[in-house]
């Protein structure tokens, strides 16, 4: 069977792995709120410090901090 499509067809295959270190932040936590791609450049804003720009759709994914 050959595909001609990007990714897969069940939500199993959607998911992208999103692992996340350092301090503050929770050890062994599996997030539990449904976050998109663009959630991690929000986190990873919040992290570094910087303003989220207002054209974002990103959130951070507070979750993960303890």
């Amino acid at each position: 069977f050959i595909t001609k499509h990007h990714g897969g067809t069940t939500l199993d295959e959607l998911e992208t792995p999103f692992v996340i270190v350092g301090k503050g932040i929770r050890q062994g936590w599996v997030i539990p709120e449904c976050v998109m791609g663009y959630d991690m450049a929000g986190t990873m804003a919040y992290i570094l410090g910087l303003d989220i720009p207002q054209p974002w759709v990103g959130k951070p994914i507070m979750s993960v901090f303890k």
